[in-house]
């Protein structure tokens, strides 16, 4: 299996060089525009939060630590290729970038853990290690589930999504982070994200930590836009930012140095 890093950079060249490539199937076809299979593998190649060299604008995205990723046009369930890649029996190798022809970072063996079974086909990927015969079909995902808070309720939701102005912000880990993570002197804990209620989205995220916790998100700065969009391609920007800069640490967090905070979404 290629010893890619995970965190570090690899242009296209390279890692079809690392995997043994000729230099004529890495300079087209399907090694150029999106994924493909080789040598037992699958390798995949996404843009987050950008459109890719093909036009398409998919909205794949970071969410926590999971990707939300979507296939080519016509791509769904019952391909060969498409099945073979969510069978979680043969190592996926994904590589994802904020920004059109620079190089991909590695995020590491992909895990499917959602697969729906639309076309395109949308499927979220998780990165906490290769676990096969594991898939999690969100079109069985429809009954209810037991949990503390209001009981399940029967029938069907009707959802509006209506853009408009939209902020993104950056939110920072306060209080006892040494108790939580091991972080260089002078640096911190960072979140960036977009929102339509950066304030509500604060508390959601503190409401994660037990009573009483040591630890808490703050905010730091926010950058207002007219619309989803424009706030979805500054926060591939920021992130683009992270990564390149090896600060990113996973979807939206970072460790960033102190002194980087007060101008890092201007």
């Amino acid at each position: 299996m290629p010893d890619f890093i995970v965190g570090e950079h690899y242009t296209r060249k390279q890692i079809g060089q690392i995997v043994g490539l000729s230099e004529r199937d890495r300079g087209g076809g399907s090694w150029m525009t999106g994924y493909t299979d080789w040598s037992g593998a699958t390798y995949i190649f996404t843009n987050v939060g950008v459109p890719g060299r093909t036009g398409h604008d998919y909205a794949n995205r970071w969410v926590g630590k999971n990707l939300v990723w979507f296939g080519k046009t016509n791509s769904h369930r019952g391909q060969a290729q498409i099945d073979r890649m969510i069978s979680n029996t043969r190592p996926v190798h994904l590589f994802w970038r904020a920004q059109d022809r620079s190089p991909f970072t590695y995020a590491g063996d992909a895990t499917a853990i959602e697969a729906n079974a639309e076309a395109p086909i949308q499927i979220v990927w998780s990165f906490d290690g290769f676990t096969p015969g594991l898939l999690v079909d969100i079109a069985a995902q429809n009954g209810a589930k037991w949990r503390r808070g209001p009981p399940p309720t029967s029938g069907g939701i009707w959802i509006e999504r209506v853009d408009g102005p939209t902020d993104v912000y950056l939110f920072r880990l306060t209080g006892r982070v040494d108790a939580l993570l091991d972080l260089p002197s002078g640096h911190v804990f960072i979140k960036v994200g977009m929102s339509n209620n950066p304030e509500r989205r604060l508390a959601e995220l503190n409401a994660g930590f037990p009573p009483d916790s040591r630890v808490k998100w703050s905010r730091v700065s926010v950058r207002h836009f007219a619309d989803g969009s424009q706030a979805w391609r500054f926060e591939g920007e920021k992130l683009e930012r992270l990564r390149l800069d090896h600060y990113w640490r996973g979807g939206e967090f970072g460790v960033l140095p102190e002194a980087m905070l007060s101008d890092f979404l201007d």
